[in-house]
């Protein structure tokens, strides 16, 4: 949460972070120890027990002893952008990793830039100018950034901790999961936005994840807490046509009335019925 309320302090763009920066350098402090601290974490969530798991007692007991022969090391990873460690991590233990996230990451494409670059998402008129050009290279940009900013404290951690060889401090290795054909998996719906043309095979949208996923649903069955919990939502949602649901996830909102009057005027255009799900942001729709 704390990640996401600082993207929207900065704009979610790169020279938003610089403004940031330099207006209290202090909070960059604060970003940098945060993400070093989530790449670092890395190795111990793939060669450690969880001990929030329930299969900890497996792996080791309340007194943080380890069984002698239950070792626990990972067979492959899943993982997001965020977590920086992840191809480090999986290079030292010689598995499989592979990307998922519900925005454009890594691979670059023409059709749209990186979400962090502050370039326009209007479509480029064609895709050899130079609106198509700065989104392909948005995506190899923003990773140069992290690398410069981050490189020589991966490598202490990968010779220290990791004990890898350090990887070169320059652009051609900034972007090691596009280098390296690492699988992505964009979390969307492919009838809202296709794959883009310009991605290479191991990236696929693959739709929205839910429980429900592979299965063909038809009602939900609902505890009988939740049943009791959101009986006027249920009542009301039976009582007509079926709502669209639009849900804002992990996003922290800035301005949340614009945003209420922009959903508000697209469901009286359509005369559709919206569910609004506003997880981290407060709003009145």
């Amino acid at each position: 949460k704390q990640l996401s309320q600082w993207t929207v302090q900065s704009g979610g763009r790169i020279t938003g972070e610089a403004r940031a920066a330099m207006a209290d350098p202090s909070v960059l402090k604060k970003k940098d120890a945060m993400l070093k601290e989530i790449c670092t974490s890395c190795w111990g969530a793939v060669s450690e027990p969880d001990p929030l798991s329930p299969y900890y007692e497996m792996f080791g007991n309340a007194n943080g002893s380890m069984k002698s022969n239950s070792n626990f090391v990972a067979d492959a990873v899943i993982a997001n952008p965020p977590c920086m460690g992840h191809l480090n991590v999986c290079e030292a233990l010689a598995i499989p990793l592979h990307i998922m996230f519900p925005q454009p990451w890594y691979y670059g494409t023409v059709e749209y830039p990186h979400p962090f670059s502050g370039l326009s998402y209007d479509k480029p008129a064609s895709s050899t100018g130079t609106q198509a050009k700065a989104n392909y290279a948005s995506y190899s940009i923003f990773e140069g950034v992290l690398h410069a900013n981050f490189g020589r404290f991966i490598n202490h951690w990968r010779a220290r901790t990791l004990k890898l060889p350090t990887i070169p401090w320059n652009h051609n290795f900034s972007n090691r999961i596009a280098h390296c054909d690492i699988p992505f998996s964009a979390m969307w719906s492919p009838s809202f936005c296709p794959k883009p043309q310009d991605w290479p095979e191991q990236c696929q949208v693959v739709g929205t994840f839910t429980q429900f996923t592979g299965k063909a649903i038809t009602k939900v069955e609902l505890s009988e807490e939740d049943t009791i919990k959101f009986a006027d939502l249920i009542k009301w949602i039976e009582s007509g046509t079926p709502p669209v649901f639009i849900g804002f996830g992990s996003m922290v909102i800035k301005d949340t009335t614009s945003l209420q009057q922009m959903i508000m005027d697209a469901a009286k255009e359509l005369g559709t019925r919206i569910v609004v799900q506003s997880s981290w942001s407060k709003m009145d729709v």
